[in-house]
């Protein structure tokens, strides 16, 4: 696994077997890696100053997680969030040998991060809990 993204790993394969190529298209392919990764530079600048502005808000503001009225406060806020899809873990702790460990259950891990105030908020989500559309 990798922590370039999608477009990263195609623009490098792409210069990586580039050894024979002429001079022109090795530089044309180099551009293209230099272009999306200036790009990348100014959004995570952009996504740094929102997070930045965010902290200063909840300093502020006093804002803390927990239960509010929606739409209570007349700020701005920045929130993250990601899934992290078929984390394992052993499925029936009694279950004896080395059966145990061969028959994990899945789980997923829907985390919201509150940028300004640093918290985040998990949601398990249990495999018996299909959130897709199954097509028939």
């Amino acid at each position: 696994m990798s922590d370039v993204c999608w477009q990263c790993q195609k623009n490098n394969n792409l210069v990586y077997k580039s050894a024979n190529l002429p001079d022109d298209q090795k530089q044309g392919r180099c551009r293209k890696q230099q272009d999306h990764l200036t790009n990348v530079a100014t959004e995570r600048a952009f996504y740094w100053d929102l997070v930045k502005e965010s902290k200063v808000t909840a300093e502020r503001e006093g804002v803390r997680l927990g239960q509010n009225d929606p739409c209570s406060r007349r700020i701005a806020m920045h929130y993250s969030f990601d899934f992290a899809q078929q984390v394992h873990y052993p499925s029936d702790p009694m279950q004896p040998g080395p059966v145990y460990f061969l028959t994990p259950r899945k789980l997923g891990i829907f985390g919201v991060h509150c940028e300004g105030v640093t918290q985040q908020v998990n949601y398990l989500v249990g495999e018996s809990y299909n959130t897709s559309i199954a097509s028939s």
